[in-house]
């Protein structure tokens, strides 16, 4: 709206600036003291002003700035966390999204008595929730809250399951492979009390040690998901020419996992470590 004196009474035009005000152009129709149109979210930052004319001059108002901002939608859930599975100390995963104007926010909650309260994961503000649970969380709830000017919306919420670490197990044969193939065949002896050491890597390294029976095998149960190296100690009058130099060799076990054909090939005085498979 905008008014002016004068005699006669002037007529009024509105103009418009799409440039800051360099140019200004009238807006077809608009002669009356009162502008009213219905806006685009493109039109904002324009510039509207009212040129007053009579026979004796004219004047001009002050540039009145638009500003046309989207239009408030409250968030919409778009995507439901899912249930989630995963072995005790290992990083889960949950994802969640909404859409909405402007751009919502998101909080997780979780829940540990079922469902009937819910509190918020601190800093857990991103539509990605990742941690690694505990025993204890198994059963627990999770959610998330989604929140912008117009309103909020809570996703359904996600179990999640929390099994205790599975144990691996590490099984080899030790034989004599007279044929020097390098492979096992039928008739060739399997080499019974040979020592065999598992020992962990990290700053605290720790030995345990199977030995092998009448059978020429070894077996390693009860294992922790980690990275082991394997040795034995040969059979009076064998060495170990593979790994090379007496070198341990290295397994990474995984958790649960049966590691199986860790076979220790014993040639002539000449100890080699043969192939390893896991199920």
């Amino acid at each position: 709206t905008a008014a002016a004196s004068g005699t006669p009474p002037p007529t009024v035009q509105w103009q418009v600036s799409t440039n800051g005000g360099t140019t200004f152009t009238n807006i077809a129709g608009a002669t009356s003291t009162t502008l009213s149109f219905a806006t685009a979210l493109t039109q904002n930052g324009e510039l509207v002003r009212a040129v007053f004319t009579n026979a004796a001059g004219s004047a001009t108002t002050i540039p009145a700035t638009l500003t046309v901002s989207a239009a408030q939608v409250a968030p919409l859930v778009a995507t439901n966390p899912a249930n989630q599975t995963i072995t005790a100390g290992n990083p889960v995963n949950f994802t969640a999204a909404a859409s909405g104007t402007p751009t919502p926010t998101v909080q997780w909650q979780i829940s540990a008595d079922g469902g009937t309260t819910f509190t918020n994961i601190p800093g857990a503000t991103s539509t990605t929730l990742s941690f690694a649970p505990m025993l204890t969380q198994n059963g627990d709830l999770v959610r998330a809250v989604f929140t912008n000017a117009a309103g909020s919306a809570t996703t359904t919420a996600a179990s999640l399951t929390v099994s205790k670490a599975g144990r691996a197990s590490i099984t080899g044969i030790v034989f004599d492979d007279r044929h020097g193939t390098g492979g096992r065949f039928q008739g060739e002896t399997r080499l019974s009390g040979v020592t065999v050491s598992l020992t962990t890597k990290g700053t605290r390294p720790t030995t345990t040690f199977a030995v092998t029976n009448s059978r020429g095998v070894y077996t390693f149960t009860k294992v922790a998901a980690g990275t082991y190296t394997l040795t034995t100690q040969p059979p009076l009058g064998f060495h170990q020419a593979f790994p090379f130099k007496h070198k341990p060799h290295t397994v990474k076990v995984a958790a649960g996992k049966a590691y199986t054909g860790v076979d220790f090939i014993e040639i002539g005085g000449i100890a080699r470590l043969g192939r390893r498979r896991h199920k």
